[in-house]
C-alpha cells in the first residue's frame, strides 16, 4: 500500500504571511503564474506509514518557540519550484524544526535549502530578473517571524490548487 504523500510546511505570522501572500499574489498576475500559500518546506512528498498525524505535527512544533528569520536575499533559479523565492540563512531554530521533521518521518537529512517561494513556473528571463530586483528592494532583511507547522496535502504530482492545510500547530505547544 502506497500511502498519501504528505508534507511539513512552516507558516510565517499572519502579519507576514500577508505580506508574503500579496508578492505572490502581485508576481502571479504580472507573470501569469499560479497563486499558492506562502510557506517555507521543512519536508516534502513523505511517503510514511502511517501518514503523518497531528500527533506528529505537535512533536515537531513542540521543538522551538516561534522565531524570526532575516531575509537573507532573492533568488532566481530554473527549477519549477523554486523559480523566484526569498532565501533564509540557517538557524538553530530552523536545523532542529528540520532535524526533528526528518527524525519523526524517518528521511535522511540532505538537499535542505530553507526558503519561501514567491513565484513558480518557467518566466522570461529579463522579466524574472526585473522583478527579483523589485522584490528584493522590498524584502530584503526584512524580519520574517515563523510561527506555525502546518501538515499539508502537497507533493509534486499534487495541483497547486488543491494543496492544504490538514493540520496547523503553533510552534512551541507542548507535546502530547
Amino acid at each position: 500500500m502506497t500511502p498519501d504523500l504528505r508534507s511539513y510546511w512552516l507558516l510565517a505570522s499572519e502579519e507576514d504571511e500577508a505580506l508574503l501572500s500579496a508578492e505572490i499574489a502581485r508576481l502571479a498576475a504580472r507573470h501569469d503564474a499560479p497563486v499558492f500559500r506562502p510557506h517555507l518546506t521543512l519536508l516534502g512528498d513523505i511517503a510514511r506509514v502511517p501518514v503523518p498525524d497531528v500527533a506528529m505535527t505537535r512533536a515537531i512544533a513542540g521543538e522551538v518557540m516561534p522565531f524570526a528569520l532575516p531575509v537573507a536575499d532573492i533568488v532566481t533559479g530554473e527549477s519549477y519550484f523554486r523559480s523566484f523565492y526569498v532565501a533564509f540563512d540557517f538557524s538553530p531554530a530552523l536545523l532542529t524544526l528540520r532535524a526533528a521533521t526528518c527524525g519523526l518521518c524517518d528521511t535522511e537529512d540532505a538537499g535542505f535549502v530553507p526558503h519561501v517561494s514567491l513565484l513558480y513556473g518557467p518566466v522570461e528571463p529579463a522579466a524574472k530578473a526585473a522583478s527579483a530586483v523589485e522584490t528584493r528592494a522590498r524584502l530584503k532583511q526584512r524580519m520574517i517571524r515563523f510561527d506555525r507547522v502546518a501538515l499539508t496535502n502537497s507533493a509534486n504530482d499534487v495541483p497547486i490548487d488543491a494543496w492544504q492545510c490538514l493540520e496547523i500547530v503553533p510552534l512551541g505547544r507542548a507535546r502530547n
